[in-house]
């Protein structure tokens, strides 16, 4: 219940006066302290000296007559709530007082205690509220016209209501706002008319957003993400849209320069690639025709070589056979680098066709042609059965024959071999295929360029070879997504690991320091 102590009563009658007085001092009990002015004059002057918690105005004073009176208090004290005290002839006024703000008004001749007490109350409440909205809207006001996004009020047929401050920096020079209703729909590119659709469409409580292309202003696209949502008014059914504006024009021109920026990287990268492929194709047309023009020479010595030893062995002497086998071998080696040489382009240009791979299998026929080129050696090979793979059978099968050969080779010095093809467990990731030996192995401090071409380890030196077999083998397993590492020590033999596919796997004790 609202509180009132002051009580200005502005009438110029003394009766009605101390009438009002001494209902007020029943009614409240004396808490109250009443004041009587009886001319306009000097009730605007009891208000400048001293604050009323309501004013009681008689509309027909000597020195103010009708609507006038209440003008003058509201302006002298706009926060002080006024009830309008009528006779029979100014009810007219007091109606026109109460459109204007006076809080109520009351008959003169009808008055009681009650009636009069419960008039104040409601005025003073009234007001109160009234301030208390004020207040709320003017706090309101103030962040919606500081806010940094623009914001609409439009109805359902796309009309702006209400636009802050912000709304008309982002929308351009248009008028927005009550005094000239403009639509939406003027105010965006034609392209944009289905999204305000959607927008005017939001349903009360929901929340939807679309970029918007805004009218063209200085020859500059502008663009704003527009936020939606319905809101419901008092009047009715009726409902509302509110847009918040995110001005986004600097973020499209800077994504239209990185599309342009991206479709020129692209066609540089289009025209790069053609050209190197066209440099590649050349090459490997080059490299095959001198492979050709060098085997060409090399196969007629080797040819002629072996003749000579079959027509002639028997009276060379034995200084020239030596001489003739030493030709024959370097002749041999010199095939052998070119053959592995177009091996390498091969593996680093042709197309990976994957498919399912015994590997058991293609070990096993390695071991038979080893073994066909050598039929004196014995070794004891361990090939565990069905070892199974997706991948490229030619440059699979070239790894296997590079490794297997390698084991071969680097063990023919030791009295009984053993060299196992198999794989290890790995929960973690793809399958580790190995190859183990029992050869001479190698010193894993100078393995930094086991698998770089033309490298070779100095205990590797005493037997044949090119250095390319390893890095061969590094870049087929990489075509295939796959590695290779290596483990080995002086005299206790080598194990090579590799992977078909991706992995994940990190090195474990076995293979410390050793994968590339």
């Amino acid at each position: 219940m609202s509180a009132f102590n002051n009580v200005l009563v502005i009438e110029d009658n003394p009766g009605d006066a101390r009438l009002v007085a001494g209902y007020l001092d029943e009614g409240l009990g004396g808490r109250c302290t009443v004041r009587q002015a009886a001319t306009l004059a000097d009730g605007l002057l009891a208000l400048r000296q001293a604050v009323a918690d309501v004013v009681l105005l008689d509309l027909g004073l000597p020195d103010s007559q009708g609507l006038g009176g209440y003008i003058e208090v509201s302006r002298q004290s706009p926060g002080t709530p006024v009830v309008i005290l009528t006779g029979h002839h100014d009810e007219d006024d007091a109606l026109d007082a109460l459109r204007i703000g006076a809080e109520d008004y009351l008959a003169k001749h009808a008055v009681d205690g009650p009636s009069l007490i419960r008039s104040i109350r409601y005025a003073v409440e009234r007001r109160q509220t009234h301030e208390s909205l004020r207040r709320s809207e003017a706090r309101f006001r103030a962040i919606v016209e500081t806010a940094e996004e623009g914001i609409l009020q439009l109805d359902r047929s796309g009309n702006v209501l209400y636009a802050n401050s912000r709304a008309g920096e982002i929308l351009g020079p248009q008028d927005v706002g009550p005094d000239h209703v403009l639509g939406l729909r003027e105010l965006v590119s034609v392209g944009a008319h289905v999204a305000v659709e959607k927008l005017l469409a939001t349903p009360v409580g929901s929340r939807i957003s679309q970029e918007v292309q805004l009218l063209e202003a200085r020859n500059e696209e502008r663009w704003v993400l527009a936020a939606a949502g319905g809101i419901a008014v008092a009047s009715g059914s009726d409902s509302e849209v509110v847009l918040l504006l995110t001005d986004i024009s600097d973020l499209k021109r800077t994504e239209g320069e990185l599309v342009q920026m991206r479709d020129h990287l692209e066609r540089l990268v289009a025209e790069r690639t053609v050209m190197l492929e066209a440099a590649n194709m050349e090459l490997r047309a080059i490299g095959r025709a001198m492979a050709h023009d060098l085997k060409t020479p090399l196969h007629g010595i080797i040819g002629m070589t072996h003749l000579i030893k079959h027509e002639a062995q028997d009276v060379l002497p034995t200084v020239a056979w030596k001489k003739l086998l030493l030709v024959e071998q370097i002749a041999k080696e010199m095939n052998d680098l070119i053959s592995h040489l177009l091996s390498m382009a091969s593996a680093g240009s042709d197309k990976v066709h994957r498919a399912h791979l015994d590997l058991s299998a293609m070990a096993t026929a390695i071991v038979h042609r080893l073994e066909a080129a050598d039929p004196d050696r014995r070794v004891l090979w361990k090939i565990e059965p069905g070892l199974t793979a997706q991948g490229d059978r030619i440059l699979v099968a070239d790894v296997l024959q590079n490794l297997m050969e390698n084991a071969w080779k680097y063990s023919s010095r030791v009295a009984n071999t053993v060299i196992a093809f198999g794989v290890e467990p790995n929960d973690s990731g793809p399958p580790v295929f190995f190859i183990r030996d029992n050869g001479v192995g190698f010193d894993m401090a100078q393995a930094t360029k086991l698998f770089e071409a033309f490298e070779r380890l100095p205990s590797a030196r005493d037997y044949a070879g090119n250095g390319l077999g390893l890095s061969g083998a590094k870049r087929i397993l990489a075509r295939h997504g796959g590695s290779i590492w290596a483990s080995s020590s002086p005299g206790s033999g080598s194990v090579f690991y590799f992977t078909l596919e991706p992995s994940g796997l990190t090195n474990s004790p076995s293979n410390l320091n050793a994968r590339p």
